[in-house]
């Protein structure tokens, strides 16, 4: 226990920083290794001195207590007790008293100090160095012929003051108080869907992306009227989220409703960084991409260009499959339908006997249109299979590699 005690008061009474950071880095530290490391430092701390010449030994001078005077004696001291003696604060020849001497209480005007005069200050003056002035006439270079150094006033920034971290503020939307964050590092206005459940969105190409990197698609947006109760009424662009977020009142809506003020006066303004410029950007719509390729998506459905051939078994069984009922119901669009296809030639009319005959299937869309497609299992059995060797997924990435943007193609009319 003794041993422990005197360890622990080694380590905290050391005065060295250094050794006491390293004991303090040890794991295991016995009485008897502290002891070895504070002897270790020593002698490698005096090694150093003497290797960068910085052992100084101080010689101080020895003063005679008592000076040779002429009343150093017994027999002279009852003498001279009454002669007057040069003053080392005042300058003068007066009685050793300080009642006497004219410098006490007096302000020296060179050092600032009390009790002695400037004449018989101590205090070091500072060295001024002059500089030569060079310059002349004809020269066409300018030399500096004085300098003079400015105090810089360094303001230190406390956490004594009492400034809020984060700043919040209560609205009223519909009625109904909603706490928001005033957030000037945000560009726009945020509210989750909860609080405008009722209210019509608009659809926005805007994707928000957080300070995690992580982006976020909003459900649409919507125009709120803010009910400061201190002063007004605003109407704000918010962007609906489908997360329950905090609300946020964005740099710009903040400034125009005078919840702050920034003081340009005080700073220079800069430009947003690059890596910040996508903070907010936009998306094409399905829509926007419609509109912007009527050639891909707008032309009329045509035949695929080509011929296709098909071959069946010679020992196969030509099937007649029978016509499916139709629902009354859609009897007249399928006849438009069939029409319809008829004319941009995509089908043909038969009116000659053949062999092989499929069932029509027709399929109601979302849409309410009609999708007409044929039956074909009983050909398909029948078919001589054209054997082509598919890709494996192996073969496929390292084509991929490279690519930066994929595409999903799904065939309008496919059947």
């Amino acid at each position: 226990m003794s041993n422990l005690i005197i360890h622990h008061r080694i380590v905290l009474g050391i005065e060295d920083h250094q050794t006491r950071k390293r004991l303090l880095q040890e794991q295991s530290l016995t009485l008897s290794k502290c002891i070895d490391l504070c002897k270790s430092s020593a002698a490698t701390n005096l090694q150093l001195k003497m290797i960068s010449g910085a052992q100084h030994e101080d010689v101080h001078a020895m003063q005679d207590k008592h000076p040779p005077s002429s009343c150093h004696d017994d027999k002279s001291k009852k003498s001279c007790a009454g002669k007057p003696k040069t003053c080392k604060f005042c300058g003068k020849a007066h009685p050793f008293e300080k009642s006497k001497c004219p410098a006490w209480a007096a302000k020296c005007t060179k050092c600032g100090g009390k009790n002695h005069f400037a004449t018989t200050c101590t205090t070091p003056t500072r060295k001024v160095h002059n500089l030569r002035d060079e310059s002349s006439n004809d020269s066409d270079v300018e030399y500096i012929t004085s300098i003079v150094a400015q105090p810089e006033m360094i303001h230190t920034v406390t956490q004594e003051h009492d400034y809020p971290k984060a700043i919040y503020t209560e609205m009223f939307v519909d009625k109904a108080e909603v706490k928001f964050q005033v957030d000037s590092g945000t560009s726009v206005n945020v509210i989750p869907v909860s609080f405008v459940a009722d209210k019509k969105l608009k659809p926005t190409p805007k994707m928000l992306q957080m300070w995690n990197d992580i982006t976020l698609k909003p459900l649409g947006s919507c125009q709120l009227i803010l009910n400061n109760p201190k002063n007004k009424k605003f109407s704000v662009e918010f962007l609906v989220v489908d997360r329950q977020l905090t609300p946020l009142i964005g740099a710009k809506a903040a400034q125009q409703m005078d919840l702050i003020t920034v003081n340009t006066q005080n700073f220079k303004i800069a430009e947003l960084p690059d890596r910040q410029r996508t903070e907010v950007r936009s998306m094409q719509t399905a829509d926007e991409i419609v509109a912007s390729y009527p050639e891909v998506f707008q032309r009329e459905l045509r035949a695929l260009p080509g011929t296709v051939h098909l071959e069946v078994e010679q020992d196969a069984t030509p099937v007649v499959a029978p016509p499916r009922c139709v629902p009354m119901s859609l009897k007249k669009k399928l006849k438009e339908e069939l029409d319809r296809l008829q004319q941009l030639e995509v089908i043909a009319p038969i009116n000659e006997p053949t062999p092989w005959v499929s069932s029509l299937a027709v399929a109601v869309m979302k849409s309410g249109a009609l999708r007409i497609c044929i039956d074909p299992r009983p050909l398909n059995t029948a078919l001589k299979r054209v054997r082509y060797q598919l890709p494996v997924l192996e073969d496929i990435l390292p084509e991929l590699s490279k690519a930066r943007v994929f595409s999903t193609v799904d065939l309008k009319s496919g059947y």
